[in-house]
């Protein structure tokens, strides 16, 4: 399977804003979300991609104005991230969305010890 970096063009507020993404996978589409942080990109999903990418075509991608890309002066504000993220469901099409929050506690649980057996 390739890793396939690309970039999506957005408008906000009239400004077009590139966002980056990585595609993996083969199958029905997930949607994976890095935090909504000043240091989250979707190159921390890449780890996730590469386990659930076996099964499905995964698309991980930045939040406008966050990631490595240039960040266009607007008014970042809630009701652009739920308009971005219209967009971006509409676009990718996904069966599910993972967000990082999630991400990391099945992480957590998976390196969590096995429980004691019960007696």
């Amino acid at each position: 399977m390739d890793w396939i970096e690309d970039q999506i063009e957005w408008s906000a507020d009239g400004n077009k804003v590139a966002i980056g993404l990585t595609r993996f996978g083969a199958g029905k589409s997930l949607l994976l979300l890095p935090a909504l942080s000043s240091i989250s990109t979707h190159t921390e999903m890449r780890s996730l991609q590469e386990r659930l990418g076996t099964s499905f075509a995964t698309t991980a991608i930045d939040w406008p104005g966050f990631g490595t890309l240039p960040r266009p002066k607007a008014d970042w504000r809630p009701e652009l991230y739920r308009a971005f993220l219209r967009f971006v469901i509409s676009a990718v099409q996904p069966a599910a969305t993972i967000t990082a929050r999630l991400a990391g506690l099945a992480h957590r649980a998976e390196l969590a010890p096995d429980p004691a057996p019960a007696e």
